[in-house]
């Protein structure tokens, strides 16, 4: 491979910036003043050696650069993700720095573009953990394997490129922003506690552990997460499973948004202590594999696991404002194991705020095996009794048990979600040995219900349970007049449901959510 193609395959395993060590940022921005340089194109060596025009790479080699940083910037606390503004040229290069599915730090805003050949999205301003891939740019070259390259202005000093460092657990005691990468490799340690009830806000930010990612423990926390990565590591104990991005108990407020998590236990709050108009937001976050196996010390998993999920609100009671919406979740049968992916257990919105599970995307959710016997599933409302909640305009595909379902309660409204599965993985394994409806209504707390309160209106669902004697056969609604009131819903055509029909369904949704204004809205 010459020089001349380099740009092209990319195979600087690099990232922009050393990751700075944690700061508790401060109220006002600092702006930084550009000093008189000599002009300096980047360098580049292979093997500690000066890389020449038309030198060759080979497999094993290590290529090294130096880039110069951007021009002076004005440096905010703690800087956000950009929108895409002008793209204009001015004088310098492009840089190439990483591939395509790898992640980045960028310590001050930067424009980066991404793409191959001639075809390029440019996007400036970008700071923060990100990842080089179609969620944060699109897709200007579909089915190639696409690079990042960052601008070098011209005249601009070099500086060292730096892999992403991870700094030991953080305690913060004291409101703030805070932005870094932190781990946890011991699995009762989370790698960020928050012990303080004054505002935090943890942004831009990558994550990872053997234990809890965050955790904020009756503080009465009032917690922000947005633009972070979560990886949750394999505790390698066999009485552990992989910790929870986000664990919060007796808060105040939490919200999180625009996160990238994968291999977690997902998402617990537990307790809230009233007095917030928006308690809870969870939005625009993707997750991948939700998992609640426990870890066989192995580096594996056993069979046995603990009921996660994705979210779960617990004992979050006559919460106005809450919101749960636009976020995607893609898992995968025999490398998760998740139960009610969301989950309203003994929580209640208010009579004119009810809480608002809407437009989110569940790809999947499975047993341990995929074939036993398995209670979870999609979207569970009233789970031990609760009131004022609705699930309104999802996608819930492939969840094995059932699609969207009440347990109990009143005042429920499920409305214009759309809920399909085949009921089989591609190899032919058959989903849960006793599997339920697409959609049903039951009171299992026994407490007083009124069917004239538990709505479901509008819905669509085509809910395979093939079985070897009829491969065709569904089950797609289960609404027992005394226990609902059911309008207007609809079954897919008759006969088998197909995996062509579940595509259809997640291109339908991302148009939705691109349309709303979403860049990110491809599974991790």
């Amino acid at each position: 491979m010459t020089q001349t193609s380099l740009q092209h395959a990319c195979l600087l395993p690099l990232l922009l910036m050393a990751c700075q060590s944690p700061q508790h940022q401060p109220s006002a921005p600092r702006t930084l003043h550009a000093q008189n340089v000599t002009p300096s194109s980047p360098t580049r060596h292979v093997n500690g050696q000066s890389l020449t025009a038309g030198g060759a790479l080979n497999p094993g080699d290590t290529m090294t650069a130096k880039l110069p940083p951007a021009p002076p910037v004005a440096v905010a606390p703690a800087p956000a993700l950009a929108s895409n503004p002008s793209t204009a040229d001015t004088a310098g290069s492009w840089v190439p720095f990483t591939t395509e599915g790898k992640r980045f730090f960028l310590s001050h805003p930067r424009r980066v573009r991404y793409g191959l050949g001639d075809v390029w999205t440019v996007k400036d301003g970008l700071s923060g953990t990100l990842t080089c891939g179609n969620g944060t740019f699109g897709d200007p070259v579909v089915g190639k394997t696409k690079v990042c390259q960052v601008f070098v202005p011209s005249g601009a000093q070099p500086t060292p490129a730096s892999p992403l460092v991870y700094a030991s657990p953080l305690t913060i005691t004291r409101g703030g922003t805070y932005s870094g990468a932190w781990e946890s490799l011991d699995a009762k340690t989370p790698a960020v506690l928050v012990m303080t009830g004054e505002p935090v806000v943890i942004e831009n930010c990558a994550l990872r552990g053997k234990g809890i990612l965050i955790k904020a423990p009756w503080v009465a926390a009032q917690l922000t997460v947005r633009g972070c990565t979560g990886q949750g590591l394999n505790p390698d104990d066999v009485t552990r499973t992989p910790g929870r991005f986000v664990h919060a108990e007796g808060f105040k407020s939490v919200t999180i948004e625009r996160n990238a998590l994968s291999d977690t236990s997902g998402i617990y709050l537990n307790g809230w202590t009233g007095g917030n108009v928006a308690p809870v937001t969870v939005r625009y976050n993707r997750a991948r594999d939700i998992e609640g196996r426990y870890s066989n010390g192995k580096g594996g998993f056993q069979d046995k696991f603990y009921r996660v999920q994705f979210l779960q609100l617990n004992d979050v009671k006559n919460a106005p404002g809450v919101d749960i919406g636009w976020n995607r979740i893609d898992n995968t049968a025999r490398k998760s194991h998740v139960e009610d992916t969301i989950s309203l257990f003994a929580s209640s919105g208010a009579a004119a705020s009810p809480i608002r599970v809407h437009d989110n995307l569940i790809n999947g959710a499975y047993g341990t095996p995929p074939s036993g016997r398995y209670s979870g599933g999609g979207i569970l409302l009233g789970d031990a009794s609760g009131e004022h909640q609705e699930a309104v305009g999802n996608t819930v595909l492939e969840t094995s048990n059932y699609g969207i379902a009440v347990a109990g309660g009143h005042h429920m409204r499920v409305l214009d979600n759309v809920v399909l599965g085949t009921g089989q993985l591609p190899d032919g394994t058959l989903l849960d040995a006793d599997p339920d409806a697409g959609f049903y209504a039951r009171n299992y707390s026994k407490k007083a219900s009124d069917p004239a309160t538990v709505v479901f209106q509008d819905n669509l669902s085509g809910w395979g349970r093939p079985t070897k004697d009829n491969p065709n056969a569904r089950w797609d609604y289960n609404l027992d007049p005394k226990q609902v009131t059911s309008i207007k819903n609809r079954s897919a055509p008759k006969g088998p449901v197909t995996p062509a029909m579940l595509a259809r369904a997640v291109a339908d949704w991302e148009a939705r959510a691109r349309a709303a204004g979403l860049s990110d809205v491809d599974e991790l």
